[in-house]
């Protein structure tokens, strides 16, 4: 049979011009009834995923805002991102329900100078709490970062930021990976012409880990990234 999808949004903006807030927010709901899912059924070692209309329903539901305010020279902002999901499936037959909820807060501060460095500071936690069958599961990410960029000698620009992450099951072992990148522009004047050189991942980090809930397995994947690097650029507008 097909599957229904019933959707609804809600969206809120809002700028003051005269102390410079935005305050940004939304809502999103969605329901499909007799969705078509997999089932899994376990031969030996062996899964076999087949498409079935489960019974009942999915269910996502997605909420975020945020809030920024600029000064002279300093700007701030605050988000926070919710998703909550509900997906039904059969596991060897029975009937099984997997549940995931995300939450991400960040906040930020940095400088707002047109003639001098300017520095921006993050922080990053991340929670996605995972259950399905019989297993649960918690996954944490703190990570904090720092951004800094510079005109100097008038035509040169240089960026940079670090980002760590800590990042695994609260009160166990936890996985520590960072990263560093770099790049430094030229452009005389309102020549069309801009050359660049960027450096990225300079620690050599060799690995990164996210998680995941798949149709019957609650999973956390370590992923090789590309080792240290250099790139140069050469640009030309027209």
């Amino acid at each position: 049979d097909f599957a229904r999808t019933h959707n609804v949004s809600l969206f809120y903006r809002n700028f003051n011009l005269f102390n410079f807030t935005t305050i940004f927010g939304g809502l999103n709901y969605s329901r499909t009834l007799d969705p078509i899912n997999n089932a899994v059924q376990f031969v030996g070692l062996q899964q076999v995923f087949s498409p079935i209309n489960a019974i009942g329903f999915n269910e996502n539901i997605t909420a975020f805002g945020s809030y920024s305010k600029k000064f002279k020279w300093l700007r701030t902002e605050a988000r926070a991102n919710f998703n909550y999901s509900t997906i039904n499936n059969e596991v060897n037959g029975s009937e099984n329900i997997n549940n995931t909820f995300s939450q991400t807060y960040q906040a930020e501060i940095g400088t707002n100078f047109n003639n001098y460095p300017n520095v921006e500071l993050s922080y990053r936690f991340t929670q996605n709490d995972y259950s399905g069958g019989r297993n649960t599961s918690i996954f944490t990410n703190h990570s904090p970062k720092i951004e800094v960029s510079a005109v100097f000698l008038t035509d040169f620009v240089f960026r940079a930021d670090y980002s760590y992450n800590n990042y695994g099951n609260p009160g166990e072992i936890r996985t520590i990976f960072d990263f560093l990148n770099s790049s430094l522009e030229f452009q005389k004047g309102q020549s069309p012409w801009l050359f660049s050189i960027e450096a990225l991942n300079l620690l050599n980090t060799s690995i990164i880990r996210e998680d995941a809930l798949s149709a019957n397995l609650i999973s956390t994947t370590a992923y090789t990234v590309l080792p240290r690097y250099v790139l140069f650029g050469v640009r030309y507008d027209i």
